[in-house]
Order: structure tokens, then C-alpha cells, then sequence
């Protein structure tokens, strides 16, 4: 009987020891949700996240979706993230700003630009083709129109990149006069390489596929090789937006994304569980060490600007706003 008593003590002792550690866990530790695009996934999981949680002292608990999936998953309340990272403004104005979407967020700013690229497998059959690109003795659409050539993307009704591919095809049609150009790339064989955001790049390095349109922050941080395309083309640069903007793509749910120049931006929702934590990580993630970590993996820095109603937006998120978004 002694022992079993002995034996109890023992179990609520360590039943309390666990309690008090759980309680100070609680109390030292805040959750904070996110989601952002996947092409985010590898910057945010390995350097932003970690140094949220090192630096603020918060858990950190994030998903990665193509945008429009990630912003459809809000709207339609199946995630109730504290901030959301999109790979295109224009998701935000659809899906999640305004009246139309009962104000789910009152503002955004953009913080990092990107652009598209052609990333290969240095180990597939088009070696000496893909040699001949980069030596630019043959036009890089060229190898895309090889009907043996695989050419993996994305989604186009889910993910802002695959959407932004054939803008890619359309404005490649127009700078190099090949009216069929898009048809032709993607034929039938190509309807079986579309793949998840976040599992495009695994097809790429596997070789299941030989090439993939991407952004540039990808490849280099896979080290992988890539084909740069033309600024009329790969749709970073705000000198031809009018350029862009001449394409569009309609989604299988009627919405509208127009060609613009690549843009990522971040937001608080307006239903949100930890403001005060949201507030710190978006500020950190503005700040110069914040996007240091960017810049190291691939993005291009740009001026950061605000969209939407100035103020609402949290105090000290103000500093750092340099300009205004035009999205006329």
C-alpha cells in the first residue's frame, strides 16, 4: 500500500510539473497563422518563421497554397489565418478586399517583386538544345514547341504562376510574331504536366518533368539552372505594365486577373485572433533585417507600398509605407 502511494505522489507530481509547463508555454508563447503562396514556402519555413519565433517569441503556425486557392480557403472560411502573403495583388482586390468580400481585409501592402523563368533539369535529354538557347543560337520558345519536351506549371484557376504562364506564352506571341505560339506549347500532351504549386518544383528535381515556369527565387534557391526571358515577357518590370496588361485570364469561378507587373504582397485579416502579435510579425517582416532574408533567397526588394485604407492601418506598420499601389 506504501508504494502505491508512493507511486501516486510520484504521478501528481508530474502531472503538475507538466501543467505549470504548459501554462508557462501559454503564457510565454502566442500562435500566430499564416498563409502564404508557395513560392514563398521555403523563405517563410526557413528563415522568416524561425526568426519570428527567435526574435518575437511567437509559435508559428503556417500553410502554403497557390494564392487563389489560399484566399478562396478565407473566403469561403475554411482558414481563419492571422496574415496572408500573396503572390499577386490582384488576388487580394478578387477575392478578399471591398465590400464585395465583406471586408475581409481593409488593406495590403506590397513588399517584394519576382519574375518568370524558364528552370530546367541539367540532367534531361535537351542538353545541347538547351545550350543552344543560352548560347542564343535558337529562341528559348523553340525548345518549348518540341512535343517530346515536358513543361510542367501550375494551375491557372488555383495559383497566380500558372496564370502568369500564359500571360508568359501570350506576350512571348506577341515580341517574337508567333500568333499560335500559346496553343502550340500547350498541347494535349501538356494538359497532364499541370501540378500543384508546391510540388512542381519536387517534379522538376526528380526529373519526372525537363522544365518549369517559375520565379527566379525558386530556382536559385534549388540551384537549379534556369532560361531568363525577356522584361517584355517575364513580367517584372513596371516599365512595360501597360505591356502586361493587355493580356487576361478568366478562372473556371469568373474571376479576372489582368497581366501586372509581379508583386508580393502582406495583410492582416480584419478577424483576427492575435492582432497584436499579426502587428509585430508584419513589422518585422517590412523591417531592413526582415527583408534582408528575402533578398537572400531570390526576391527583388521593391519600394513598399500601401493599398487600401491608411487609417485603419496598424500604427506602427506606417513607417515603412513609401507610396501608394495604383491599380487603375
Amino acid at each position: 500500500m506504501k508504494k502505491l502511494w508512493v507511486l501516486i505522489l510520484i504521478l501528481i507530481g508530474l502531472v503538475l510539473i507538466t501543467s505549470i509547463t504548459n501554462i508557462s508555454l501559454f503564457i510565454t508563447e502566442q500562435n500566430l497563422k499564416e498563409i502564404y503562396a508557395g513560392s514563398l514556402l521555403n523563405v517563410m519555413e526557413n528563415k522568416v518563421n524561425p526568426a519570428l519565433e527567435q526574435n518575437l517569441n511567437l509559435k508559428v503556425v503556417g500553410e502554403s497554397h497557390g494564392s487563389v486557392s489560399g484566399a478562396r480557403m478565407i473566403k469561403e472560411g475554411l482558414r481563419y489565418p492571422d496574415i496572408y502573403l500573396s503572390a499577386d495583388p490582384t488576388v487580394n482586390e478578387q477575392l478578399l478586399f471591398g465590400d464585395k468580400n465583406d471586408n475581409l481585409i481593409d488593406w495590403y501592402i506590397s513588399f517584394l517583386s519576382n519574375e518568370l523563368v524558364i528552370a530546367y533539369n541539367s540532367g534531361n535529354k535537351f542538353g545541347d538544345e538547351i545550350k543552344q538557347v543560352e548560347s542564343g543560337d535558337i529562341a528559348w520558345y523553340k525548345l518549348l514547341l518540341n512535343d517530346e519536351f515536358r513543361l510542367g506549371r501550375t494551375d491557372p484557376n488555383l495559383d497566380p504562376k500558372g496564370y502568369r504562364t500564359l500571360f508568359m506564352l501570350d506576350l512571348a506571341a506577341k515580341y517574337y510574331n508567333e500568333p499560335n505560339l500559346k496553343r502550340r506549347v500547350l498541347n494535349t500532351n501538356n494538359q497532364q504536366l499541370i501540378f500543384p504549386e508546391t510540388e512542381l518544383m519536387a517534379m522538376l528535381e526528380t526529373g519526372q518533368i525537363d522544365a518549369a515556369v517559375t520565379y527566379r527565387n525558386e530556382a536559385i534557391e534549388r540551384n537549379l539552372s534556369y532560361i531568363s526571358l525577356p522584361d517584355q515577357v517575364n513580367l517584372s518590370n513596371p516599365k512595360f505594365a501597360e505591356l502586361y496588361n493587355q493580356v487576361s485570364y478568366k478562372t473556371d469561378k469568373g474571376e479576372v486577373f489582368k497581366g501586372r507587373p509581379i508583386l508580393y504582397t502582406i495583410t492582416i485579416l480584419n478577424k483576427v485572433e492575435n492582432k497584436s502579435e499579426a502587428v509585430k510579425a508584419v513589422e518585422y517582416t517590412l523591417s531592413q533585417e526582415g527583408r534582408k532574408l528575402f533578398k537572400e533567397n531570390g526576391f527583388n526588394l521593391v519600394p513598399i507600398q500601401l493599398k487600401g485604407k491608411k487609417k485603419v492601418l496598424p500604427t506602427k506598420l506606417k513607417k515603412y509605407i513609401e507610396g501608394e499601389i495604383d491599380f487603375e
